[in-house]
């Protein structure tokens, strides 16, 4: 019947959703449906080679894969299962394999940008990361994009108007700091997810990085695993319009200044290493 029936525990007739086809919230032979602890439903649209995932209600929430045989990709998927930590397992049957992924929500963060300079960084992985796409609401008010690759120098782009960029940054990423100069203040909204990992790799020397995450947490937490190996860190202050160091008391208490999840900033390392920002992970509300 290409649809989802829900009962009670009790047997009784409580909704259904569903019928045959291949737009959003339609069918072809679903052979596979699983609940996680939240009540979210995920259905293996088996001949339409994608899993649908649904609210309790049967509203629809989101749709991962299509044909394929590479990675997301399904080929007639069938059995699925969710486990205690929410993690979904699926019997790719066409190819001939499990594949797993784990369920996320949509996050959405806004970023005050003022006229002038800003040093932010996305806290969150945008859900389409072209630069075209994340800053569209407001691609008429930017002058200028810049990221620093610690490897190979510095990358931008340059907004000639809203269809006409020009320069070699193509993608923004969680993770890193970003420079933008705003012709206008305005407010950036992003959609996204919370990133796979809280992990940025480090160069020797200067590194242009943000907060990786939704939390806030004060400075010697997030440094405490790279103790001995960073030499300062420096943060924009739009106020006064001049970089400060954190590290100086002067402006700042040290390693209790607690940082911002939008915030952008310079940090300088003596060797290569891994910082897992957000090891203590204390999450907070956007």
């Amino acid at each position: 019947n290409n649809r989802v029936q829900k009962f009670s525990s009790e047997g009784k007739f409580l909704a259904l959703w569903g019928e045959y086809g291949s737009n959003s919230s339609q069918f072809n032979t679903p052979l596979g449906i699983a609940v996680d602890k939240s009540g979210k439903i995920f259905v293996s649209d088996t001949n339409n080679h994608r899993i649908q995932v649904f609210n309790s209600n049967g509203n629809l929430l989101g749709i991962y894969g299509t044909f394929g045989y590479d990675d997301p990709n399904f080929c007639y998927p069938k059995g699925i299962f969710v486990n205690s930590s929410g993690k979904i397992y699926i019997a790719d049957t066409g190819n001939r394999s499990i594949k797993s992924f784990r369920y996320k929500d949509e996050l959405r963060f806004q970023i005050s940008l003022k006229e002038s300079w800003n040093l932010i960084s996305i806290p969150i992985e945008p859900l389409e990361p072209t630069i075209q796409k994340v800053l569209s609401q407001i691609v008429e008010d930017v002058r200028s994009v810049w990221e620093y690759d610690p490897e190979n120098g510095w990358k931008h782009c340059c907004f000639m108007n809203s269809k006409s960029i020009i320069g070699d940054l193509n993608r923004i990423e969680a993770g890193k700091g970003y420079w933008i100069d705003m012709i206008r203040p305005k407010t950036l909204e992003i959609k996204g997810t919370e990133p796979d990992d809280y992990i940025i790799a480090l160069k020797r020397g200067w590194n242009l990085v943000g907060c990786k995450g939704i939390f806030s947490d004060k400075l010697c937490n997030a440094l405490s695993g790279i103790n001995g190996k960073y030499c300062s860190i420096w943060i924009y202050d739009n106020i006064s319009g001049k970089m400060k160091n954190i590290m100086d008391n002067t402006y700042y208490s040290g390693l209790e200044y607690e940082l911002g999840k939008y915030e952008g900033f310079w940090i300088e390392v003596k060797e290569d290493c891994i910082w897992n920002i957000n090891q203590y992970k204390y999450n907070i509300a956007i």
